[in-house]
């Protein structure tokens, strides 16, 4: 009888077995969803029209007015002062100028064309030529003469020049026709943005 009840006991533990269906457990979770906030902005610019040339400056900008001085400039323009930028436009020549920096320009239609704006002109200017009586001394910026300001190194003055000579360009336009140009950038910020100035000479057409 024993027997019998433990070879019964054990026909239904291997049926239990045999049929037993183990259905694992999951847990799934749906990662949070994420989204971001895109702002396009795009960067207002200010049109400028003088009766000498047309351009375009960064939104904040203004033009200030000239004391008239043997070397002060024809045009003016100021960045807001926590940028402390100025853009100085001549219309005529300056060849005794000295700078801090120099940027190569050849004439383009009635625009200008141009190169990249040189390190300090003090790193690569042979401190013999300097005057001592000006702290100016000749200086060369890939292969265009130029005067530069070793006397004040600590400035942030980039001005233009070109193979026509020191300080000068010469435009053209279609209304007024020829004449002779120098336009300076001083941007007196630790890491001067010099993407402004190509902005404006890249948008600067004469009359």
């Amino acid at each position: 009888m024993a027997v019998l009840l433990v070879i019964f006991i054990s026909g239904i533990g291997v049926y239990w077995l045999t049929h037993l269906t183990v259905s694992p457990k999951q847990n799934i979770k749906s990662s949070p969803s994420i989204s971001r906030k895109f702002n396009a902005t795009t960067e207002t610019k200010v049109r400028i029209e003088k009766p000498e040339f047309i351009m375009e400056l960064p939104g904040g900008w203004k033009e200030v007015a000239v004391t008239p001085q043997p070397l002060s400039p024809t045009y003016t323009f100021i960045s807001p002062t926590a940028n402390a930028t100025r853009l100085n436009v001549y219309m005529s020549a300056m060849p005794g100028f000295a700078i801090n920096r120099a940027i190569v320009v050849t004439p383009q239609a009635d625009g200008l064309a141009y190169d990249s704006v040189s390190e300090n002109c003090t790193t690569f200017t042979d401190a013999t030529k300097i005057d001592p009586a000006t702290g100016h001394a000749q200086a060369r910026w890939q292969g265009v003469d130029f005067l530069c300001d070793t006397g004040n190194f600590a400035r942030a003055v980039v001005g233009i020049i070109s193979r026509e000579g020191m300080n000068q360009v010469t435009v053209t336009g279609q209304t007024i026709g020829s004449r002779k140009i120098f336009i300076t950038y001083t941007d007196n910020s630790v890491n001067p943005d010099y993407s402004v100035l190509y902005s404006v000479l890249t948008s600067l057409r004469f009359k």
